[in-house]
């Protein structure tokens, strides 16, 4: 199949990674005459459209990651999403949370419904390090939805540092007596990356508004316990109930206690999900997904 993909292209996109998948399951990407548009994130959805004018005979995907909610503009966001959808022969997004708030928010899905296709991890695996007693933080630290300040202060009150990898440098807007337990990594290589899951104690994902937690899901690939806050909304729909605490440092901090236990409840978890997601969340995996929708809508009119 001729296939047309869209979106955004930085280091911490996915587009990059589904169009390999694409590859290995032996479909071609083109520019011209495509069977198949498909367009990952909103800010493409316009060129999408364009791109269905000039070769009307090829299916459009349009893909939403999350719905900004807290932003100014919302009211203008969806307004825009409504007219793009309209032109759309599938619609997908990231996670179940985000397909519910897409269902309520736009009456015309409720007839053709939303997909998920989740995005693709990146290539971590669980390799036999050595684990310090460092948590992790994977992400936009200096993004409020992502509540670093959250992840800073069980840092300071379990006396641990907390590797932050990512493109923003928290020090620079946390609290002066918590800036101790900060140490800013970066942008990583995805090999770096790998290493940093598999040799840190737990990985934080603290974050309020999430489509989809990519650190959530590669740190339970590398078998490396997560702790993950409860009003998430896709904590219920992803992360084992096992490691999902009470947004309070009270119940992050017994989370994080337990996790120290050694309980041989957690490793059996930890197993169960590594071989679960590293299938689920694969290139090839998400790109069948995309393919198995484009195989239902081929023939609609």
């Amino acid at each position: 199949m001729r296939i047309k993909s869209l979106g955004a292209r930085y280091t911490l996109s996915q587009i990059d990674r589904i169009e390999d998948g694409f590859k290995l399951l032996g479909h071609e990407l083109v520019e011209e005459n495509p069977d198949l548009i498909y367009v990952n994130d909103a800010g493409y959805h316009k060129e999408g459209i364009e791109l269905k004018k000039e070769h009307p005979t090829a299916k459009l995907i349009l893909n939403v990651l999350d719905i900004p909610w807290n932003t100014r503009e919302i009211n203008e966001i969806i307004n825009k999403l409504n007219v793009n959808f309209y032109s759309a022969d599938a619609i997908t997004t990231i996670s179940s949370s985000v397909a519910t708030q897409i269902l309520n928010t736009f009456i015309n899905t409720q007839k053709s419904g939303v997909s998920i296709i989740y995005q693709p991890s990146k290539p971590v695996s669980s390799e036999n390090l050595e684990r310090s007693d460092r948590f992790l933080f994977v992400g936009r630290a200096c993004d409020s939805n992502k509540r670093f300040n959250i992840a800073l202060e069980l840092a300071g009150l379990s006396n641990r540092i907390i590797d932050v990898v990512g493109p923003e440098n928290p020090t620079e807007i946390s609290r002066p007596q918590y800036r101790k337990f900060i140490n800013y990594l970066g942008l990583v290589s995805d090999e770096q990356l790998n290493k940093e899951y598999n040799t840190h104690f737990a990985t934080l994902v603290t974050g309020r508004i999430e489509g989809l937690s990519l650190s959530l899901i590669e740190s339970l690939i590398t078998k490396t316990p997560v702790i993950c806050c409860e009003d998430m909304a896709t904590a219920n729909e992803l992360c084992p109930k096992e490691f999902i605490s009470k947004t309070n440092l009270y119940d992050m901090s017994e989370k994080a206690r337990f996790l120290q236990s050694g309980h041989p409840s957690i490793k059996k978890v930890l197993d169960e999900y590594s071989e679960k997601y590293k299938e689920q969340f694969s290139n090839k995996s998400v790109a069948n997904k995309i393919i198995e929708i484009y195989a239902k809508i081929k023939d609609k009119h």
